[in-house]
């Protein structure tokens, strides 16, 4: 009955056209093509996923390695446990997000691991890669021209720069998104995958510090500090990655007066920017300064208004002490580092308070929206930290299997490339990327991107023993 199947499934091209479609697809999410049938809605990633899952368990026998075998079992342990957890915490629509989440990334895994036995590694990564590149062109595209436009996709980003005068803020890149953020974090993902995936990377150092600066670009432009950072430590790794490199390469080709021309040349560069007096133009400018005084000028629907105002806290509030605060302070005043302080120390309130079992998913959201809180954290309710996102919600044992997972596949990957440290060291540098862009998005769970570096990265971790080759 299903012979038909299992011809179509044996087309290594037919393969490759569904699986190149379904990563170009990620990005989009549900916001092009999506049709609702009531109870769902069905959209492109959803309905490749589906067709790819299907084909995929007429390969299953293809599937060695241990690694790889270990990272399914357990998303699906994962996935079990969250609905166990959810008989205890409530079948809620949050509940159900993070659930129908888990059920994405068990299936987005299935199909990364069991392309790369049915294509062959070489293949895999090729294949991978280049839908990849074109899906970070797209983003670079889109971000570019937002930037230079000021033109965005509408949404409630948008619908708040009608009330607010932000200046610069005015430019950043939200794509479908309607958060910048979540732009930063998917660059800094699909770069990291690039990386681990690209062939003879040793080579290519245009190549990499392309990708590095585009990301440092992006986050810079965003006003992402943990992208800026974590972009700026990722360049100076590189760099020091090739260092043994650019040793030899200098030994060899540079005599003492080129060395003193190069470094007086850069000296002199250096002093020019540093020492001038220079313009920032509109896009580098933020004029939404921090409050500091007692009265502000307020923007309304009816025209600015004096508000007196106390001075913005110095330290993250306990909820208690917010409900006793001027609103118009908090509102001003109390920023992002403070709100994540207080996410982190709710998440693990949180974690405590289930016996370290985990409350069940989504319901950190609820618990903030209940008000169920110890600190202050605006109108933020998501956690904006993968590690407390799943601390928080499914406790230490799916925490401790998770860095297990990680700490697994460093091993692997160093075991692998022990007499390519350069290898390795670009290995690191991805998963540091990845790392950083955790701590981006309100919520990382549902991530597509997410789902598709873990996968990839126990892929290029673990050899398949039954097909390895092109």
């Amino acid at each position: 009955m299903f012979q038909w199947i299992k011809n179509i499934s044996l087309s290594n091209y037919i393969i490759e056209i569904l699986f190149t479609s379904l990563i170009i697809s990620v990005p989009f999410g549900s916001h092009i093509f999506a049709v609702s049938i009531g109870f769902m809605t069905i959209y492109p990633f959803l309905i490749l996923v589906g067709i790819l899952t299907i084909l995929g368990f007429f390969h299953i026998r293809l599937i060695s390695s241990k690694i790889e075998i270990f990272f399914l079992l357990f998303l699906l342990f994962w996935l079990l446990y969250a609905i166990g957890l959810s008989f205890i915490s409530g079948f809620n629509e949050d509940a159900i997000i993070d659930i129908r989440s888990l059920l994405m990334m068990c299936l987005t895994s299935w199909v990364i691991i069991w392309t790369k036995s049915k294509l062959g590694n070489i293949r895999w990564q090729s294949v991978l890669g280049f839908s990849l590149k074109i899906v970070f062109f797209l983003l670079l595209f889109f971000s570019l021209f937002e930037f230079v436009s000021g033109i965005h996709f509408e949404g409630s980003f948008t619908n708040q720069m009608l009330l607010d005068s932000s200046g610069s803020i005015n430019y950043a890149p939200i794509f479908l998104y309607d958060n910048a953020n979540n732009v930063v974090a998917h660059m800094l993902i699909c770069s990291a995958l690039i990386l681990l995936l690209e062939k003879n990377l040793k080579s290519k150092p245009i190549f990499i510090a392309f990708l590095l600066i585009v990301d440092l670009f992006i986050a810079v432009i965003t006003s992402a500090r943990i992208g800026t950072f974590i972009s700026v430590t990722s360049i100076i790794l590189t760099i020091l990655n090739y260092a043994p490199s650019i040793y030899s390469w200098a030994k060899a080709e540079l005599n003492r007066s080129k060395v003193i021309y190069i470094v007086i040349t850069i000296v002199v560069m250096l002093l020019v920017f540093f020492k001038t007096d220079k313009y920032y133009g509109p896009y580098w400018v933020n004029q939404t300064e921090v409050v500091q005084s007692e009265a502000v000028n307020v923007e309304s629907p009816t025209g600015t208004e004096i508000v007196e105002v106390k001075t913005a806290p110095n330290k993250p509030l306990t909820k208690t002490e917010a409900e006793n605060m001027n609103n118009d302070s908090l509102r001003l005043n109390y920023n992002s580092f403070k709100i994540r302080y207080g996410l982190l120390q709710n998440g693990i309130a949180f974690f405590r308070e289930s016996n370290y079992l985990g409350i069940g998913p989504g319901q950190f959201r609820v618990k903030h929206k209940n008000g169920e809180i110890d600190y202050y954290t605006k109108t933020n309710i998501s956690p904006h930290a993968y590690i407390i996102e799943v601390l928080a919600q499914f406790g230490a044992l799916i925490t401790a299997l998770l860095l297990f997972l990680m700490c697994l596949l460093i091993y692997s990957n160093w075991k692998m490339n022990k007499d390519d440290k350069f290898k390795f060291g670009i290995f690191i540098i991805s998963l540091l990327l990845f790392v950083a862009a955790s701590f981006l998005p309100s919520g990382f769970l549902i991530l597509e991107f997410n789902w598709i570096f873990v996968a990839t990265l126990v892929g290029v971790s673990s050899n398949n023993k039954k097909r390895n080759g092109a």
